[in-house]
């Protein structure tokens, strides 16, 4: 199902205000005049047999919000005919969903490592992260911690959360969230063994153990922006109907002629304009297909590839994951514990905010969040310093301007011209300006699935010609998509000193009080051993006489043996006498 905004929709929908105006008056906490002009929430489709979560976007009538298809088939000059991203030693091994309805997290997963390859993060051959880790926590996504900003977020679904299914969509939430990426070697999957996997702990829950975190979550809207992402990024994301009966099992080609219902998630790794159509059971009325790595092992299709048409009726839409180095940052601000299924429309211009309290002696470096739509204007500022009584988010002082330009619909990390250090305890707040100029701008935020917010935490302004800054929780929403990324400031250290063992040399290092990272370090020489008393001699059966002792710090024993003709120094000789003279009276005494 396609699920962006339809442009004719939105025309419709502006040229037509009133209507929809009236149509929000029966939300209730929607039913001010100075309310958004659309409200837009996603529907369940259905789970198949895969575990593709499929969903539509409705608008506040329970009317399909639809998109029509974005994926041409026309060629681009600029771009080579054929590609594959495998020639580039990029993408990871193929792995085996089993029995399990996790096509989405393989998909995403992989996406992610080859990401992750390509940035230097990891290596093709080493990153091997877990769908086990982001399907558990995907589906568990409410924390017990009570200091967590996100507590009371999100649902539980601890009885076979690897059959439910789900989508990238609800992957990039998770990992937004800094929720992995985890390492396979930790949280192993086995989709043959189900209730092998799962019950894992708060204590894993925000690991990012193999040093990637999500970068971009993003819909991709044409045929060339999406082979343009795969040349950059390595691979994208997408789903189809998937029925044996329409795949050639000689060469494993695949075409579905009719629309339906996507259900399986794969891994678009490559193109070629020119595969022909008589590759395909069932002919497409042209040539071109995408090449596609499958999570069903090796041993099906090419190696676990395969190729679908350009034509298959049944493509969803393309997204692209980006990764980025989780050690280079600190902290994540957010109260986001559930995914956006609700967005608020409002023709114009648009403002929304989260205001957060610094841990600690941090740099703001950058800031996320999540747009419903293509082609948004943004305009980011922050805002320090706000007092404990502040009203709005603009109450404190400004300290960061950033203006871009987001193309594609999805979560975006939007990085500071300057960075903006903070202090614990500091009140400051991320705005962002949101302005798409092809109608109506659409603001997601949480709505629908369980969520809990706070007052002061999310504002939103509906608009320049609107009322001003309103607490998102009187409006009868919960907090926006709006997450501050920081990293460490390193203001205080401590000296760290590790003593030298007798086997081993020791450190002594310069540690930042707050994240443990080690500014300079230097090794100290190996210790001496210390020995203890050397043992009496005794005789080892054999005519010689030994004696040992060992170091009191690592047990290192040293022995000194003699026998019959040896030169013995005197100490030695008569501690050799003294004991066997002792032995002779034991003996003597135990006759």
């Amino acid at each position: 199902m396609k699920t962006n905004i339809m442009k004719k929709v939105i025309a419709a929908v502006l040229s037509a205000s009133t209507v929809f105006s009236a149509a929000c008056l029966s939300f209730g906490a929607f039913a001010s005049e100075n309310g958004p002009d659309m409200i837009i929430t996603e529907k369940i489709v259905g789970v198949s047999e895969y575990g593709y979560e499929s969903y539509i976007m409705v608008d506040e009538n329970g009317n399909e919000v639809i998109d029509e298809p974005v994926i041409s088939t026309q060629g681009n000059a600029d771009l080579p005919a054929a590609y594959d991203s495998r020639e580039k030693g990029v993408i990871t091994c193929v792995k085996d969903q089993g029995r399990s309805g996790s096509c989405w997290a393989f998909a995403s997963t992989s996406a992610m490592e080859t990401s992750s390859v390509i940035e230097g993060i990891d290596t093709a051959e080493d990153a091997d992260y877990s769908e086990a880790h982001l399907v558990w926590y995907t589906h568990n996504r409410r924390t017990e911690d009570e200091a967590d900003r996100t507590h009371g977020d999100g649902t539980d679904v601890t009885t076979n959360p690897f059959l439910k299914g789900g989508n990238s969509k609800k992957a990039a939430a998770t990992l937004a969230r800094w929720s992995g990426m985890a390492n396979e070697e930790s949280f192993p999957f086995n989709g043959y063994q189900i209730d092998s996997m799962g019950n894992y702990g708060e204590e894993n829950r925000y690991t990012t153990e193999s040093g990637s975190i999500i970068k971009s979550w993003e819909k991709l809207q044409t045929e060339s922006d999406v082979k343009q992402w795969i040349i950059e990024n390595g691979s994208a994301v997408t789903s189809y109907y998937h029925h044996d009966g329409y795949l050639n099992f000689s060469n494993y080609a695949y075409y579905y002629p009719e629309e339906a219902d996507t259900s399986h998630a794969v891994t678009v790794v490559g193109w070629d304009d020119n595969y022909s159509a008589s590759e395909f059971k069932n002919a497409p009325e042209g040539n071109g297909a995408w090449l596609c790595k499958n999570s069903w092992n090796n041993d099906w299709g090419n190696r676990g590839y395969f190729w679908i048409s350009y034509y298959d009726a049944s493509i969803g839409t393309f997204e692209g994951f980006t990764a980025m180095a989780a050690e280079d940052y600190y902290n994540n601000y957010t109260y986001n514990g559930s995914y956006w299924q609700t967005a608020y429309g409002v023709s114009g211009k648009t403002q929304c905010a989260n205001v957060f309290v610094a841990d600690g002696y941090e740099t703001l470096s950058a800031v996320s969040t999540v747009t419903a739509d293509p082609g948004i204007s943004v305009k980011v500022t922050v805002y320090k310093n706000l007092p404990a009584d502040y009203t709005t988010p603009v109450d404190g002082t400004q300290a960061a301007y950033t203006e871009t330009y987001i193309a594609n619909e999805g979560y975006h990390t939007i990085f500071l011209d300057e960075e903006i250090g903070l202090e614990p305890g500091e009140i400051f707040s991320v705005v962002l300006e949101e302005y798409n100029s092809n109608g109506i701008t659409f603001v997601p935020i949480e709505r629908g699935e369980t969520f809990t917010c706070k007052a002061g935490q999310s504002f939103l302004n509906y608009g320049t010609y609107k009322s001003g800054w309103k607490d998102s929780l009187n409006e009868g929403y919960g907090n926006l998509f709006i997450q501050a990324i920081t990293k460490c400031a390193h203001h205080e250290h401590e000296t760290v000193k590790i003593e030298s063992t007798c086997a081993e040399a020791g450190r002594e290092m310069t540690v930042c009080t707050q994240c443990g990272e080690i500014s300079s370090e230097k090794m100290l020489p190996v210790g001496q051993h210390v020995y203890g008393s050397w043992s009496e001699y005794a005789s080892d059966g054999n005519g010689n006489e030994t004696s040992t002792r060992s170091c009191v710090k690592c047990g290192d024993i040293q022995t000194k043996t003699f026998s019959e003709g040896n030169v013995v120094n005197l100490g030695d000789f008569l501690q050799m006498i003294f004991s066997r003279i002792m032995e002779m009276f034991r003996l003597s005494f135990k006759r």
